[in-house]
């Protein structure tokens, strides 16, 4: 393991902390605190980006990406400069239409699309007038969508100024702080729907940052080079300002190289860093592989501390990334936990596989209690309080016996903890009956993988643009178990004519399930009845493979010297 830390610090790593580390994860770990870049030498930001040749051009396409962040005049930063520079017309081989680029936050309103100045275009000829079309004409729908007058010729230039919105008004996709910006690409780009791989080279200008700023996004540092479709900047995570990075690499057995997690801090952090990211590290390593046969090897979370006082965490998935927003009062306990490692099960099948809540956080629930509890990431009391929680809850819910469509329609608090519940309970049957019918063989792992396979694939958003649906999941849920599931899945899912009814062991020795009448409310007929249900409870003498699981895994070791 080696470590580096910005500045004049030194971290010493024990043999305790190397030792911990490897038994915990079950691979060696090397940790970087990843010192800021060197000195960049900037070019003048107006100076035209560098021509390509006719035959690199012909060769293959290129975007030139330069963001550089600016200032107000009392020191906020205050908006964005965007340049893009195309080596040829941002549109499909073989197509003469004029330019279209769109701008698909989901906060696209006109408001939004206001905070866009002195957008311009050039190409071979001169100026390429760009036209702000009415939302009826736009060929996406939601986004707001501007076209070229004419067919562009030659290399293609767009700038534009994104004026962000205060740090008290501005949407979750993207905010702003003293510390710095965070967002999701879609919230920041004007981008063309061609689905043409470019050879994409990004960079970052922080000069009016300060000299200690750093810029991220999930393509990498500073200055990062990937090959991607321009839509592909949509769904990734930028930020820029005082950012805080530990990188964490991993070498899983029969993996190949290149296995990294990266915590990313946007200011300071409500939580001791250097404790909780080996942590999320191991998390992440056992998630990976949950719902897919050719998981991700690189995953970034970002941490964007909000400045108020409260415990808010929350956690939203964006790809191979995934954004934390946090209060000052946050702490990493037990929730936290849960959150974080359901928002690696969701990027590793895919964050809305389903577009339901009942599936893709309901399962994605499930599957993280089980990753938890099978690496021993989580004590059995957190598990058992968890599992308790979510089974009383879901007999006390006025919508048990809501039908699912009824239940979509609500909207409210209690029907989407329903929802959630109502999902996680079924996947843990669903993995008890595959299990019990392959002998072992197979788990809920297995089918989730040919759910995955699924995906429709929108050519402009990528996967998980539409989900899989319903009658699809049947069709694979009667190939796995037969009609009889098919049959059990519309009585507890969709009609809620049955209630869940999970095997005694279904969570291993730790665990025991526990008969329960439960007093409910029904609907909005407030009619009060009791009902038989479960909850669960630790066993009341814990084997020693229990006892030995902690919420809080020591790693110790870590020491700071000057």
């Amino acid at each position: 393991m080696r470590l580096s830390l910005p500045h004049h610090h030194v971290l010493q790593v024990s043999a305790a902390f190397v030792a911990a580390c490897g038994a915990l994860a079950c691979t060696p770990q090397q940790v970087f605190i990843e010192k800021p870049c060197p000195p960049v030498e900037y070019p003048v930001v107006n100076a035209p980006l560098p021509a390509v040749s006719p035959s690199d051009a012909a060769a293959h396409r290129t975007l030139d990406l330069h963001l550089a962040p600016t200032r107000d005049d009392a020191g906020q930063i205050a908006a964005i400069d965007v340049t893009m520079r195309f080596s040829v017309p941002p549109v499909d081989f073989g197509e003469t239409n004029p330019i279209v680029l769109h701008f698909a936050s989901r906060s696209a309103t006109a408001a939004m699309a206001d905070r866009i100045e002195d957008l311009a275009a050039r190409d071979s000829e001169g100026s390429l007038a760009l036209r702000r079309v009415a939302a009826a004409e736009s060929s996406k729908p939601g986004a707001i969508e501007w076209r070229s007058e004419r067919r562009a010729r030659g290399p293609v230039t767009v700038n534009y100024r994104f004026e962000l919105p205060p740090a008290d008004a501005a949407p979750d996709e993207f905010a702003t702080s003293a510390a710095g910006i965070l967002g999701i690409g879609r919230a920041l780009f004007l981008l063309p729907s061609t689905t043409e791989s470019h050879t994409i080279r990004i960079r970052w200008d922080l000069q009016a940052l300060g000299s200690d700023a750093r810029g991220f996004s999930t393509f990498g540092t500073e200055e990062a080079v990937v090959e991607e479709p321009p839509s592909a900047l949509e769904g990734a995570i930028w930020a820029a300002g005082s950012l805080h990075a530990i990188a964490i690499i991993s070498t899983p057995a029969n993996t190949p190289p290149g296995v990294r997690f990266r915590w990313i801090t946007l200011g300071k952090s409500p939580f001791d860093v250097l404790d909780v990211a080996p942590w999320a590290n191991r998390a992440w390593l056992s998630a990976r592989t949950v719902a897919s046969d050719n998981p991700e090897l690189q995953f970034d979370l970002f941490v964007r501390p909000t400045g108020k006082t409260g415990q808010r965490f929350d956690v939203g998935v964006f790809g191979r990334s995934a954004i934390a927003t946090v209060d000052n009062e946050s702490t990493f306990g037990w929730p936290e936990k849960l959150s974080v490692t359901r928002a690696f099960i969701r990027s590793a099948r895919g964050p809305n596989l389903m577009n339901v809540r009942w599936f893709d956080e309901g399962f994605a629930t499930y599957n993280a209690l089980e990753t938890l509890r099978r690496s021993s990431l989580a004590s059995p009391a957190d598990i058992a309080s968890e599992l308790a929680k979510r089974a009383e809850r879901y007999f006390a819910s006025p919508w048990l016996r809501t039908a699912l469509a009824t239940l979509e329609a609500k909207g409210n608090t209690t029907a989407i903890e329903h929802a959630d519940d109502r999902g996680m309970l079924y996947a843990a049957e669903l993995d008890a009956k595959i299990r019990a019918s392959s002998s072992g063989k197979r788990s809920l792992e297995d089918f989730l993988r040919m759910v995955a396979q699924q995906t429709p694939t929108d050519a402009a958003s990528g996967p998980q643009s539409t989900g899989v649906g319903a009658t699809t999941f049947r069709t694979l849920l009667e190939k796995e178990l037969g009609a009889e599931a098919v049959s059990r899945f519309a009585d507890v899912i969709e009609k809620a004519s049955a209630t869940v009814n999970i095997p005694d062991d279904a969570f291993g020795p730790c665990f025991k399930k526990v008969k329960k009448k439960i007093q409910r409310e029904e609907g909005e007929s407030k009619k009060r009845e009791s009902v038989d249900g479960f909850t669960w409870s630790l066993v009341p003498k814990l084997p020693p493979s229990c006892a030995n699981a902690t919420s809080t895994p020591q790693v110790g070791g870590l020491q700071k010297t000057p």
